[in-house]
């Protein structure tokens, strides 16, 4: 289905969603029944004509009576756009906040290159079991507390405990343990089925 805009910036930024998304040249089009008015369908087209100027995207026109209309927008250079916009690229944040994550920490191999592998997934705009690349230092807690369940610190402990003296809350494990159960699922085995709070119960790298 076509997307369809009367904001100029929304539409830009569309673009770019969906160029982080993997689309290559993405295309978006004016919503002419749905501007409220004459006055607001000019300046949406003044911003896409910028748009336009400044290299960042190309136009396709009408034919026809439809002639003098925008039939589309296509991105034409998402360097330029993200300039135009003022926007940081997904996958320069993606990457920033993957050396978060592990930044300053004694991590195991398997966690680096889940590090890694998040931000593969943020770079392409989108969440990590729910994680956004913004809430970077609520992943990085997951980080901290699978570290600290490969080095047993977990084991003897109970689960509040252990999350005060890993990360200094003791409701963070509760909140972020699917998190965690996912970064430990490629090291440590875990029962068929078994919740999160199950699976990290006594088990060993």
């Amino acid at each position: 289905m076509a997307r369809r805009f009367t904001d100029a910036i929304g539409l830009l930024n569309d673009l770019l969603n969906r160029f982080e998304a993997g689309a290559a040249s993405p295309i978006a089009h004016p919503d002419y029944p749905a501007f409220p008015s004459v006055v607001a369908a000019d300046a949406f087209l003044k911003q896409i004509r910028e748009a336009e100027s400044a290299g960042a995207v190309s136009l396709g026109w009408g034919r026809g009576p439809m002639r003098d209309q925008v039939a589309h927008v296509r991105l034409a250079s998402a360097e330029i756009l993200y300039r135009y916009l003022r926007r940081t690229p997904a996958s320069r944040i993606a990457e920033d906040a993957a050396v978060r994550l592990v930044a300053g920490a004694a991590m195991h191999d398997s966690l680096k290159n889940s590090a890694s592998q998040v931000a593969e997934v943020w770079g392409r705009g989108k969440t990590w079991h729910g994680v956004a690349s913004s809430d970077v230092e609520t992943l990085r807690d997951a980080f901290v507390l699978a570290q600290a369940i490969l080095a047993n610190k977990h084991l003897g402990v109970d689960y509040k405990t252990f999350s005060r003296r890993t990360v200094g809350h003791s409701k963070t494990l509760e909140r972020i343990e699917g998190a965690v159960v996912r970064l430990l699922s490629g090291i440590l085995e875990f029962p068929p089925g078994a919740r999160p709070r199950e699976a990290l119960r006594g088990n060993r790298p």
